[in-house]
Parts: structure tokens; C-alpha cells; sequence
């Protein structure tokens, strides 16, 4: 036995890979991810391995990279599995969580994928964008047992699946301006073809691909409850391999021809419009890349990233990977424009700071809370903060508690209640914040055991803080 090999009860399974009979999923030590494939999967991996297919999409960056371990690298694993290691990614993010740019992305990535298969005699056993990840602004697939040789003749098992979790959020939004977001977080199969259905506008409904690819199979499916599975076998028959071809480029034709419309945005433009002066943000950029470059930090949660301005900062500044929370949704698809066409290190996602994303599936372990899947050494919390405890009525102290427990340094900003900005969110409510003041802010940090290491006033009033918690409070 390898005399380094890290035993198997230490190894972290990773809960939304339980499903799956070929093989499951486990973290190791830092940076390490396992892949164990079973014996019920070993035959189909090795064909599609054999194939070329894995290394076309690996060397074309559409599959994360994996290489071949001995078992023995596991203490106590099976013997007879196949074990792969694969880089583990930065940060792991939810469809539910992403800009319609991101899923309209990872929708062409899965039917390309379909494609490009295809022509290497393999397909692909399901469509979940839960096997879609981002890296460098790109979508990635993550599932290298979701590879299976194609059988001529077969129907696509996962047209359902793709329909429900990549085309209809696009739909909703596309066709009725309703972000798919919140409603994709409540049901882990994505939008259903009756909701789109039910909210479609009449004109969109006209258009063939609706009728082929939403109207057809809701209707199909309706009809299989009442005449059986056999019976719908018998009305199916067989679908030629060009007729599978055919689905997936008509598919791929609608998808990239869907956009977003213009919503109305409160901080698309805040850098153009903020209340404050250009001597101001000087000072707040210094501060900030100042902080960024003395913690060399792997991980920056920018939370409340806007467009991204201060997450590209703190990657100029030395920040590994940046990982930006965003409510506003044409903030974070113009983040998202400028992460993929900088190929940058910069992860941003729909999150609402009074509501983030929690643990749910199944047992509630299946997918992790956003406090779980985040790793962060940093947090920039800029011009945030008043907006939970103001907008959300989140008392001073929880606020700060929360903001402080993300990482175990950060900078935050402290916008007083003379701030045009604040007394905007007072204007038509009754102000009960008696304690939103800067000595009660500073003794919310010591109390949970940040010192404060470093502080400045702006020109504009406000004051930025960096603290610090691995040394404890003051």
C-alpha cells in the first residue's frame, strides 16, 4: 500500500454526486477531488475514454480535466473501482444562481456537448445544468460519467431535463421578463412546462419551435399518464441518429437566438451616477487595493458586487479568484459580460444578502447553502451594509456578525445616516434605527472579534474599515 495514501474516512463525499450508481464524487486534501467509478461504470467510461472524446473536450476546456490515480492512493477504497482525480474548483455555483448570460452559456455548452458526442459515437445519459460549472468567465461540464456510447436509434433521455432546467428559465425570462432565479431555487428540476405555458404571451406561443419543442412534449407527456409507458414506446418507435442531430441544432438555433429584455436597474450605471465625488472613490479604490495586497488573499467575496468594479480591483491587486454576489440583475449579466470576456478569475452570482441561498434537496444536504460552498479569506463589503440593516431590518449587530463570521478579514463600509443614500431608504418608513451609528458599528466588530486594523474617512462622510479576526478584538 502507498505509504501516502490518505485513508478513505477522511476523504469528504460530495452530497450531490449520491444519486448516481456509476460512480460518486469525494473531496481529499486541499485541491484534490476523487472520482469513484464503480463496476457498473467502468465499461462505459473505458469506451468513451477509448473514443477520444474526453480528451477533445478536456484540451477544448468544455470538460474538467481528470488523470488516472491508483486505487491504492486510497487507503480502504474498493478494489475494484476506477479512480480519477480532478482539480477541484474554486467555487461551485447553482443554476438558480446565475445571470440569463450564464445560463443561455451553459445551455450551448450542454447541447454542443450532444453534438460534438455524437460524432466520437457517444452520448450523454442526462441534461442537468447541475453539471455545469464556471471557470475564467466559461462554462465548463463537470460529469465525466455522464459520457455513455450511443445506441443507433435511441431517444434523447435527456430532452425533458434540458427543457426544464436550461431552455424554460430562459424562456420565462425571454418571453415574459421574469427572472428565473427564485423560482428555479424552489423546485431542484427547474421551471416546468406548465408555468411556461401559463405565462407565455399568446404571440410567442405561435412560433414552431414552441410547438416542436414546449407544446409537443407537454402534451406527450399529458398522454403518457393516461395510456401507460408501452404505449407511448409503441407510438415512439426509433429516432434516427441525423434526427437527434437535427433536435439538438434546432435547439441550439432558439437558445442563442434568445435575449434578455432591459428590466429597469437601480446599480447598473452606479458608477456613473453614485452620490459621491471622483476624490472619494480615489481614495476608496486606494484603501481597498491597499488592504487587497497586504492579505494576498486566495479568495475575495466581494458581496454587493455591482458590475464588478472593486472585484477586478482586487484580482489586479493579487486576489487569486473573486467570488461577487449580486441582486440586481443587469448589474451582475454586465459582471458576467466582463468576467467571460476577460477571461478573468471572477465568479459573479445572483444572491440576496437577506435571503441567500440555502442547504436543500434531498435531506437537505444535496445542495450546499452559499455559506457552505464559499471559501474566502477576504470580504469586501462595500456601500452594503446599510442597505441589510435599513432595507432588510436586520439589527446592526447580526448584520455585522454575518459580514465578519465570511472571512476572517475584509473591508467594509460605513455609510452614515447623513448619507443622501441612507436617507433615501428612510424617506417613506419610520426610522427605528436608533443604534445605526459608527461607535455602535465598532463595537458590533470587537464583539465578534475583529479588530479593526485600519480605518479611513472619506471625503463624502463615509469610513471604510479593515478588519481583522485572526488576531481577535480590541
Amino acid at each position: 500500500m502507498n505509504n501516502s495514501a490518505q485513508a478513505l474516512e477522511n476523504l469528504s463525499p460530495v452530497p450531490g454526486s449520491f444519486r448516481d450508481p456509476k460512480g460518486h464524487v469525494a473531496k481529499g486534501n486541499v485541491g484534490e477531488v476523487f472520482r469513484f467509478i464503480t463496476q457498473t461504470g467502468k465499461a462505459d467510461f473505458a469506451a468513451v475514454e477509448e473514443s477520444g472524446l474526453y480528451a477533445h473536450l478536456i484540451e477544448a476546456n468544455k470538460l474538467i480535466a481528470h488523470e488516472h490515480v491508483p486505487v491504492s492512493d486510497i487507503a480502504g477504497a474498493a478494489g475494484g473501482h476506477t479512480l480519477l482525480k480532478h482539480p477541484e474548483l474554486p467555487m461551485v455555483s447553482y443554476p438558480y444562481e446565475w445571470c440569463f448570460q450564464q445560463m443561455k452559456q451553459a445551455a450551448l455548452l450542454q447541447l454542443d456537448l450532444y453534438l460534438e458526442s455524437l460524432e466520437f459515437g457517444v452520448t450523454l445519459s442526462d441534461a442537468t445544468a447541475f453539471n455545469v460549472q464556471f471557470m475564467h468567465g466559461k462554462p465548463i461540464f463537470i460529469d465525466t460519467l455522464s459520457f455513455v456510447p450511443y445506441t443507433p436509434g435511441q431517444f434523447w433521455n435527456g430532452q425533458e431535463q434540458f427543457t426544464e432546467q436550461f431552455l424554460n428559465p430562459l424562456l420565462l425570462t425571454a418571453y415574459s421578463g421574469v427572472p428565473f432565479n427564485d423560482i428555479y431555487r424552489g423546485s431542484m428540476t427547474g421551471v416546468s412546462s406548465d408555468l411556461i405555458s401559463a405565462v407565455t404571451p399568446l404571440r410567442k406561443k405561435l412560433s414552431w419551435r414552441y410547438f416542436n419543442y414546449i407544446h409537443l412534449p407537454r402534451q406527450s407527456k399529458k398522454r403518457s399518464l393516461s395510456t401507460g409507458a408501452e404505449g407511448v414506446r409503441k407510438i415512439e418507435g426509433k429516432l434516427p441518429k441525423e434526427g437527434f442531430q437535427f433536435i439538438l441544432k434546432q435547439l441550439r438555433g432558439w437558445t442563442n437566438a434568445l435575449s434578455a429584455p432591459e428590466a429597469p436597474s437601480t446599480w447598473v450605471s452606479y458608477t456613473q451616477t453614485r452620490t459621491y465625488e471622483d476624490r472619494s472613490v480615489e481614495q476608496k479604490v486606494r484603501f481597498v487595493a491597499d488592504a487587497v495586497a497586504q492579505a494576498e488573499p486566495g479568495q475575495v467575496l466581494d458581496i454587493g458586487c455591482n458590475t464588478g468594479e472593486f472585484s477586478f480591483l482586487a484580482l489586479a491587486a493579487g486576489a487569486k479568484h473573486v467570488v461577487g454576489l449580486e441582486s440586481d440583475h443587469q448589474a451582475l449579466s454586465t459582471a458576467y459580460a466582463q468576467a467571460a470576456e476577460k477571461g478573468a478569475n471572477f465568479l459573479p452570482i445572483y444572491q440576496n444578502a437577506t435571503n441567500p441561498s440555502p442547504a436543500q434537496g434531498w435531506a437537505s444536504e444535496e445542495r450546499d447553502s452559499i455559506g457552505a460552498r464559499v471559501d474566502a479569506d477576504f470580504i469586501l463589503a462595500l456601500a452594503i451594509l446599510h442597505h441589510i440593516i435599513i432595507s432588510g431590518n436586520v439589527p446592526l449587530p447580526r448584520a455585522v456578525a454575518y459580514l465578519t463570521d465570511l472571512a476572517p478579514s475584509g473591508v467594509i463600509e460605513w455609510v452614515p445616516k447623513s448619507d443622501p443614500m441612507v436617507q433615501t431608504l428612510l424617506r417613506n418608513r419610520e426610522d427605528i434605527f436608533a443604534d445605526y451609528n459608527d461607535a455602535a458599528f465598532e463595537q458590533a466588530l470587537q464583539r465578534n472579534g475583529a479588530k479593526i486594523v485600519r480605518k479611513q474617512l472619506l471625503e463624502n462622510g463615509r469610513t471604510l474599515y479593515l478588519y481583522d479576526r485572526s488576531t481577535g478584538g480590541a
